[in-house]
């Protein structure tokens, strides 16, 4: 704004803000909203543009325009839109697997000198005895044994066997220095070479754990940008599972069911709010959209969502019409949704219960929170080929350790 305009009410004071008012606007000085404070007047400040702020970004007027706790992350996100800091991070990940590439190209390089080191040994072996047999000599004597039989010179067959003798006896004399000694000698020998040659140059296990950690990299890369600009405002943090996790979680319930997630929220965490029926009524009560999530003594972690109300007294099972109900397993890394014709049965509602999914039941947790029984398949689709039931929870019984509730608003 080039020219700036004027209080109508404080001469002399130009208009640096805008008060929304419902249905309708007020330009307003500062001595305006000083005046407002001074007349004990409650401000609502999150109904106050600044002008300047304004008029220098469009993220100003969008916040407050659309002024909502929940989205306040998105706003953060998309005023760092340029994504500046994810780019340069992503240029020092293609760095690192550059680098990953010229160590794999020398490993290979590497790999190749070893094998032909090997192959070059054993020629080496090869020759060194062949020299140490005096093999051409020996050579030579047969060839005279077949000249002897060509002509007829049996007279001489003794004298050769006698010179094959000598030559053979003087090879292996059982002593250090024999044949056997000497083949000992060279076989240490390129042993050690080849271990050196080895130590030095294959350093197979360096390329693992520099390998694993470009992936670590590239994963926690991903997972920021997906966090970030993919989901926008939604927050996910769970100390059970990780983000990808919950938010492969949060992806199916978003195709099973069109509505917007805007927010996780925590409600119930075992380990803080106590770990039964009580405590967890005490939270879910009323409650629908829940996601849960569970870990057993024996670290096995499963849970289960449903959009449907949890009401503590009910003491009856609650229809999913919308079929988004399903039970998951981290362990077997499997979501088992729940039946078409089962859908009446996706959870059941009783004080005496802790959570409760399907009919029968396909899970079900005890007042304690130990107590329990998995008979999955009963409303819930199981694909598995021999599932057993009784190992789900690593355990016949629960044996419930932690559990986080999230109501998904």
């Amino acid at each position: 704004m080039k020219q700036q305009t004027y209080c109508q009410t404080h001469a002399g004071f130009a208009h640096q803000f805008i008060i929304l008012k419902q249905g309708s606007v007020k330009l307003a000085c500062g001595e305006c909203i000083y005046s407002l404070q001074d007349n004990s007047k409650k401000v609502d400040f999150g109904q106050i543009i600044s002008i300047q702020k304004a008029l220098s970004s469009p993220d100003t007027l969008i916040q407050k325009l659309t002024a909502q706790d929940k989205f306040s992350n998105l706003f953060q996100n998309l005023t760092n839109l340029t994504g500046d800091e994810l780019k340069q991070e992503l240029t020092n990940f293609e760095k690192s697997l550059r680098q990953l590439q010229a160590y794999i190209d020398e490993v290979i390089l590497k790999a190749k000198e070893q094998v032909d080191f090997i192959i070059q040994t054993r020629v080496n072996i090869k020759n060194d005895l062949i020299q140490k047999i005096k093999y051409p000599q020996f050579i030579k004597l047969l060839e005279e044994l077949g000249s002897s039989q060509q002509e007829g010179q049996y007279d001489i067959y003794q004298q050769i066997e006698q010179k094959l003798s000598l030559h053979l006896d003087e090879l292996n004399n059982g002593n250090t220095n024999g044949l056997n000694g000497y083949l000992d000698e060279i076989l240490v020998k390129y042993k050690n070479q080849l271990q050196e040659s080895l130590k030095n140059n294959f350093q197979i296990e360096y390329l693992k754990q520099y390998s694993d950690a470009c992936l670590n990299e590239y994963k926690d890369l991903f997972s920021r940008i997906r966090k970030s600009y993919m989901l926008g405002f939604i927050e996910m943090t769970s100390n059970l599972i990780s983000d990808d996790y919950l938010q492969n979680l949060i992806q199916i319930i978003m195709e099973k069911n069109p509505k917007p997630i805007n927010q996780l929220k925590l409600i119930y965490q075992g380990t803080k709010d106590g770990l039964n029926s009580n405590s967890f009524w005490n939270k879910v009560n009323n409650k629908s959209n829940l996601i849960m999530i569970f870990k057993t003594n024996k670290d096995v972690i499963f849970g289960g969502y449903s959009p449907c109300k949890w009401q503590q007294n009910l003491n009856n099972y609650v229809e999913d019409p919308t079929n988004s109900s399903f039970i998951f397993s981290q362990k077997d890394q499997q979501i088992y949704p729940i039946k078409d014709q089962k859908k009446k049965f996706a959870i059941y509602c009783s004080q005496n219960y802790g959570p409760t999914f399907g009919s029968g039941f396909d899970i079900q947790i005890g007042p304690s929170f130990q107590s329990g029984q998995c008979k999955l398949g009963q409303a819930y689709h199981v694909e598995q080929q021999n599932f057993n039931p009784n190992q789900f929870f690593g355990n016949p019984i629960p044996n419930i350790v932690e559990c986080e509730i999230y109501e998904i608003l």
